[in-house]
């Protein structure tokens, strides 16, 4: 696939959440698949200025855009001053068989229904070689992409766009940037966010990845940071008295925290890469380890021998369950723990109420921002001994995990589990 984005309307090189819009949209359809990217213009100036920000971008008036692409596959025709989200190469991808039948594609808005209405007027299309015409191009360059829809009439399939959180908006003055911007980072919320991600952590560090954007600060800058937090709450917990475990239990939240700043930042710039999903993850399980591990040896350091091998079968059954976990994940090339699925969940999958009770599980219980915010709620109590308690319990639950899925593939019993599809990129 290739993309013409035309620029009809506002200012693609206008700064929108830390990049031009010009630049989101490149890093937008090359994710939906464009290998080639031709920016339309009739404004020389502009082309000018795009080749100079853009090397390996084609900046042209409409009258030669056919010329600059390759002569074979569809094309996506797109608003370059519009925000689009990262799920729009799936939208399209669903329905991509219809390209076949010579249709054009086009994105839809739903009704309460849950059918197509009506259509998202200046959103892009996707169309055929056949279809590409000088005059649709002219069209879309000198009237928008509303008018393209228009001249292609019922050459245009409608593409329902079901994710709930899907963004297409055109900026062209500051309310519409303050629309765009503010959509963008509500995309940062995830639908598998625990509680108390979802109703406190997040804000913060939304307000915190707001204020950055427009720095040099990189996700893996962030990343970095916060594994530091989490080996000094280690080192502040090792003090061993109830104010220096509750130092160090703040120092680990803050990094709870603050870890949501790297996928913000990464999400709304465009900064994904393999090594920062592995600082991410790999950050999380050095902060936890480096806590719970200082508590471990406080407890047999102050004589709780009881206490501290709780915190060492903890450990133990949390080190084997990532072991696996990383062994998958160097085969799949990926660092996102969240997209390994096993022989649990393929034979869960079967029943509705198994479903609903490993997603509660693994969304909502055993989700890494509850379990550090009630790490500091019980160090504020000074119930040490719980917060031990609670770690082996839920080290329990995924070790418990791990040997479901062994003693599944030793009886035959469910696939050998898959990425989940919809985490991967």
């Amino acid at each position: 696939m290739q993309a013409l984005l035309v620029t009809s309307a506002g200012d693609p090189l206008r700064h929108v959440a830390g990049m031009s819009l010009l630049r989101r949209n490149l890093l937008t359809f090359r994710h939906a698949g464009a290998q080639r990217v031709v920016v339309v213009s009739e404004d020389e100036a502009l082309r000018r200025e795009v080749k100079a920000l853009f090397p390996d971008v084609l900046a042209v008036p409409a009258a030669e855009a056919l010329e600059a692409l390759e002569p074979a596959g569809p094309v996506f025709i797109a608003s370059a001053s519009r925000v689009h989200d990262k799920g729009l190469g799936s939208a399209f991808a669903r329905h991509v068989d219809l390209l076949g039948t010579g249709l054009a594609l086009g994105l839809a808005t739903l009704d309460p229904a849950g059918g197509p209405s009506g259509s998202a007027a200046g959103g892009p299309l996707l169309v055929p070689q056949p279809l590409l015409t000088h005059a649709l191009v002219a069209t879309a360059a000198a009237d928008g992409l509303a008018a393209a829809r228009a001249s292609l009439g019922d050459r245009l399939a409608p593409v329902p766009v079901t994710e709930p959180r899907f963004i297409d908006i055109e900026v062209v003055d500051a309310a519409s940037d303050a629309v765009a911007t503010e959509a963008l980072w509500q995309s940062c919320r995830k639908p598998v966010d625990g509680l108390f991600s979802r109703y406190f952590n997040r804000y913060i560090s939304l307000f915190i990845s707001r204020r950055i954007v427009d720095t040099p600060i990189m996700p893996n800058h962030i990343s970095i940071f916060c594994i530091v937090l989490g080996v000094a709450s280690a080192v502040a917990a090792l003090g061993g008295t109830y104010g220096w475990i509750l130092f160090g239990a703040f120092l680990f939240e803050m990094n709870s925290i603050i870890d949501g700043v790297d996928g913000e930042l990464a999400r709304v710039r465009w900064q994904f890469s393999r090594v920062g999903e592995l600082l991410d993850s790999a950050g999380d399980n050095v902060a936890n380890f480096s806590f719970y591990g200082a508590l471990t040896a406080v407890m047999f350091r102050h004589g709780e021998t009881a206490l501290g091998w709780v915190g060492v079968a903890t450990l133990s059954m949390w080190a084997t369950h990532l072991l696996i976990t990383y062994a998958r994940l160097t085969k799949l090339r990926r660092g996102d723990v969240m997209i390994i699925r096993n022989r649990v969940d393929e034979l869960s999958a079967k029943s509705g109420l198994a479903t609903r009770i490993v997603d509660v599980l693994r969304y909502k219980i055993l989700r890494r921002d509850g379990f550090v915010s009630l790490t500091l709620i019980l160090a504020a109590l000074g119930w040490h001994a719980a917060i031990l308690y609670m770690v082996l319990a839920g080290a329990s639950i995924l070790f418990g995990n791990v040997v479901l899925h062994f003693a599944l593939g030793l009886t035959g019993r469910g696939a050998a589990g898959q990425p989940d599809a919809a985490q991967t990129p």
